[in-house]
């Protein structure tokens, strides 16, 4: 038996040679080659289009982590550099503004004021590090995202939670915004059920409709939205970003349960 190289092209280039072996001892038959001549430009063409996938899937990737690398270095930036940096302006304000105190009015003011500016650009240096779009919405839609962080959190703890997210089969194409805002709210509220609710289950629902409707339901000990050791600025964060498009948030806290449940308008 006697194998037969057939080269593959696509428009002049060579892409590799298919290999046949022929089924008969005595080598191909004139029928053979006819059947191989009309089966070698759509398969040419099926590994040109694999190539070409392939090489799609490798610039993607490269402009995924290019574009994840400079997020990453934009937040270090802002949060490493520009925001201790007004911190540290806003402290020493602070200092001048206690040792003027009495002497000039004017001064007074004026210090009074360069105090609120830097605080506001404090401020909005926090908010440009919040609305960032979280990496992981990069590499998956919402649903993929928030499993793969479940499953790292829940191996973070141990084990000793088990975090489930649940999600139709057809989760429609939701706007950037509800999908950076949902991502964030269900990532807020489950680390908040981590570090205070001593959970042993929590599950996450997803359900869509003219709203995204996002719960989280931990077996946890209750919350105490007035303290804020048990998370009280994560509180607010979650429910800033529901009501910033227009959606509501709530939350409700029971002895042995807490379930955070938030709701944003996709027309957004």
């Amino acid at each position: 038996m006697f194998a037969k190289a057939q080269p593959l092209a696509v428009a002049g280039t060579h892409l590799g040679d298919l290999a046949l072996c022929p089924a008969e001892p005595d080598g191909f038959l004139p029928a053979d080659a006819r059947i191989i001549d009309a089966l070698t430009a759509p398969v040419a063409l099926i590994v040109h289009a694999d190539r070409l996938n392939q090489e799609l899937r490798a610039a993607r990737q490269q402009t995924v982590d290019a574009s994840a690398a400079e997020r990453a270095r934009i937040r270090n930036d802002l949060h490493d550099g520009l925001g201790p940096s007004l911190s540290g302006v806003a402290l020493g304000l602070e200092a001048v503004q206690a040792s003027v105190t009495g002497h000039s009015a004017t001064l007074e003011e004026l210090v009074r004021r360069l105090r609120s500016e830097v605080g506001h650009a404090v401020e909005e240096v926090r908010r440009v590090i919040d609305a960032l779009r979280p990496s992981a919405l990069d590499l998956h839609s919402l649903v993929p995202a928030l499993r793969e962080r479940a499953l790292a959190l829940t191996l973070a703890a141990g084990g000793r939670l088990q975090i489930a997210v649940e999600a139709p089969d057809d989760v429609p194409t939701l706007p950037e915004p509800v999908e950076t805002a949902a991502f964030r709210i269900v990532d807020e509220a489950l680390t908040n059920v981590v570090k205070h609710a001593g959970a042993t289950r929590c599950r996450v629902r997803l359900s869509f409709g003219t709203v995204l409707t996002l719960e989280v339901h931990d077996d946890g000990r209750g919350m105490h939205p007035d303290r804020e050791s048990d998370g009280r600025v994560g509180l607010l964060s979650m429910r800033r970003r529901a009501e910033q498009l227009n959606g509501s948030f709530h939350i409700v806290s029971r002895r042995r349960a807490n379930t955070v449940r938030a709701e944003l308008p996709l027309d957004t």
